[in-house]
């Protein structure tokens, strides 16, 4: 794992399938332990697919240790409401209340894409 590839001043990448949260964490990962990633993904841009994301406490301790959690500080947004609901129908299969504890929580807004 990135070491001579065989040539001399070659160096072998780590091949990551994806260039999503995870795959991008772990080439950050990858780099500050002195491996060289190589992130494959499939779509020809990043865009905004209108997607939310929700991380938690641990995911958010991770990003901070590697220094990828700038963006996400930013751009989040208070959660009060957790809800599943069914794929085919969109029914409420469950709900949670987030609010006492998004309530003790410093407040932030996301900001609007230009």
């Amino acid at each position: 794992m990135g070491a001579d590839a065989g040539q001399a001043g070659e160096v072998a990448l780590e091949p990551l399938a994806g260039g999503g949260t995870g795959g991008l964490a772990t080439a950050i990962a990858l780099r500050k332990a002195g491996i060289d990633p190589l992130v494959l993904e499939q779509a020809p841009a990043f865009t905004a697919i209108g997607a939310g994301l929700g991380l938690y406490a641990n995911a958010m301790k991770a990003l901070t240790y590697l220094g990828a959690d700038a963006y996400w500080r930013e751009t989040a947004a208070r959660i009060d409401v957790s809800e599943q609901r069914g794929l085919g129908d969109d029914q409420l299969i469950t709900a949670s209340s987030l609010a006492p504890r998004a309530d003790s929580a410093p407040a932030r807004r996301a900001r609007s894409s230009p």
